[in-house]
């Protein structure tokens, strides 16, 4: 290319009109066409079979591309366009619902022990939404009724809400 520049620089610095009016070739490179077997008759060493019948393409091919989406952070996000996937959903995912143990409060606690007094005497709590020695008692009942395990004792943990909204309303 440095060679060209210098070409061109020399011939519109020597004054001939008539040189400089010419265009210059064309140095776009080509791209090379190739025959390519079928994917049966290819015998992994290099050459095709015997019986490879014709070409299954004459130009070159596009390897995949990559669809990523740069808001997403699932592996799902890396496949390959060639793998025919339908469209990823990318809505919004809820937070996950907390890890409740004693000291807390709030509306998740709250509804926690509206949960427990749905399911008997064994299990009343009061309603105010604090999550107090009472609610470690009986969540810990509660676990060992149920055979809850995955949670620490006295601990609504993922395995204790799921088992305890699965036996109650809201």
């Amino acid at each position: 290319m440095a060679a060209v520049c210098a070409g061109v620089l020399a011939v519109g610095l020597s004054g001939d009109s008539e040189e400089s009016d010419r265009a210059l070739p064309d140095e776009t490179p080509r791209v090379p066409t190739a025959v390519l077997p079928t994917g049966d008759a290819w015998t992994g060493s290099g050459r095709p079979s015997a019986s490879a019948t014709g070409p299954t393409s004459a130009t070159p091919t596009r390897s995949p591309v990559a669809v990523k989406s740069s808001a997403s952070k699932t592996p799902e996000a890396d496949r390959t366009a060639d793998e025919g996937a339908e469209p990823l959903d990318e809505t919004p995912r809820p937070e996950p619902a907390p890890v409740l143990s004693k000291g807390m409060s709030g509306a998740e606690v709250l509804e926690m022990q509206r949960r427990l007094n749905q399911l008997g005497r064994s299990l009343k709590v009061e309603e105010d939404g604090q999550y107090n020695g009472n609610e470690v008692r009986a969540i810990s009942r509660y676990q060992n009724m149920f055979g809850v395990e995955g949670d620490p004792q006295g601990v609504y943990g993922p395995a204790t809400r799921s088992s305890l909204e699965s036996r109650t309303q809201v």
